[in-house]
């Protein structure tokens, strides 16, 4: 995989990390991971919105943030932020993303960068011609042990064999429900877009390779879900029976610029599994395999035998040992990685270089078009070309 397309624009006014005003849009869960790590970057939780006035009122006092806007709308274009972090239903991400970058602020935007092709690639061409930065939340970039495996890597013989999945088990029953069920709300995929976008980001940060081609199927566990379990959460979790038309699995084979092939299981229905994210990779004379719910370590397979590396500053490639925020055996995780993208996005829109590995619009849009490719692949049920 090329690296990131991430480009500063002209400096920032910003006058550094330490006092940036950012405002948070999305209150949800990860709008809360977004906040923590805001804050630990040294910036003020200027504002907040969301999907209600009384909403955006309640995350005011949960946060600590300095005010709540009435509407997204309202704070994005408010001469009272600098960074505007984008948290809502995908299908206001490119609106509101569109409207920071012509207000001439900072973004991060979750992914994905629009709900087709075309969007993302729109999204991408006015903060081209902006001059605008905008960074994406591929966050599972920043463990400390894929940085080692990176580094591995780089220096072993090509992967040859590309391996995982990414499991969880949050819409198991017919009576769990979320926006991201709705396509009006989250687009015409949801498994694959939520999730299997992120192992297809990780596997080709890692490798240097880029799916090329790929054949899937998707299958829907359940043709309508009520929303009355237990494991809703957020809006829509109403009780009213809706039909279900996005997948809540995919299986993937894929192929690489590099000749390597590979196989992915993504599911949102797999039971007892609530955020299992693996990667296996063969190269050469070794195989390497790093699961996100134990990221302290790397496994190192040999024919004679297997090594688990551990998190250690002392011991790991000086580009994982950056990412060590603390002594071996105290657990490092998501939200350390996420606190390690944003302030490395922080710094950026201050005007510094963007750091090695740093996810921006471009990787995005590569995700947006990996997942048009495994929608088109399971409804003509044949391989499909993954544009470049």
């Amino acid at each position: 995989m090329e690296e990131s397309a991430v480009q500063a624009g002209p400096r920032s006014p910003l006058a550094g990390v330490r006092g940036t005003r950012a405002g948070i849009v999305g209150t949800g869960f990860v709008g809360r991971v977004h906040a923590r790590s805001a804050r630990l970057a040294g910036a003020r939780i200027a504002g907040v919105a969301a999907s209600s006035p009384a909403r955006a009122a309640a995350a005011r006092a949960e946060l600590g943030a300095e005010r709540d806007y009435a509407s997204a709308e309202e704070l994005v274009r408010s001469a009272e932020i600098d960074v505007v972090h984008i948290c809502t239903p995908n299908n206001l991400h490119v609106p509101l993303a569109l409207a920071a970058i012509e207000a001439g602020k900072g973004v991060i935007c979750e992914k994905p960068v629009g709900l087709d092709p075309a969007e993302a690639a729109l999204l991408a061409a006015s903060a081209d011609a902006a001059g605008a930065l905008v960074t994406v939340p591929f966050v599972y970039r920043y463990y400390p042990m894929v940085r080692e495996l990176r580094a591995r890597l780089a220096a072993a013989t090509p992967a040859r064999l590309l391996s995982g999945g990414y499991l969880q088990d949050w819409l198991l029953d017919a009576g769990d429900y979320n926006w991201r069920v709705d396509p009006a709300l989250g687009g015409a995929s949801r498994a694959f877009a939520d999730i299997g976008s992120h192992w297809c980001d990780l596997v080709e940060f890692v490798t240097g390779q880029r799916l090329t081609a790929l054949v899937a199927r998707t299958t829907i566990a359940h043709e309508v879900r009520s929303g009355a379990g237990a494991a809703s959460f957020e809006r829509g979790a109403d009780g009213e029976e809706r039909p279900v038309q996005t997948e809540d699995a995919a299986a993937l084979l894929f192929e690489t610029d590099a000749g390597a092939t590979g196989s992915v299981l993504v599911s949102q229905v797999s039971a007892g599994r609530k955020n299992r994210l693996w990667v296996e990779i063969a190269a050469g004379e070794e195989t390497f395999a790093f699961d996100q719910e134990r990221a302290d370590e790397l496994a190192v397979l040999r024919r004679a035998g297997a090594t688990l590396v551990p998190r250690d500053f002392a011991t790991l490639d000086p580009g994982a040992a950056r990412y060590v925020t603390l002594p071996g055996g105290h657990p490092q995780g998501y939200q350390d990685a996420f606190d390690a993208f944003v302030a490395e996005s922080y710094a950026a829109f201050a005007g510094e270089a963007p750091a090695d590995g740093l996810p921006g619009i471009a990787d995005g849009v590569r995700a947006v078009g990996i997942t048009a490719a495994v929608l088109e692949s399971a409804r003509r049920r044949e391989w499909i070309e993954v544009e470049a």
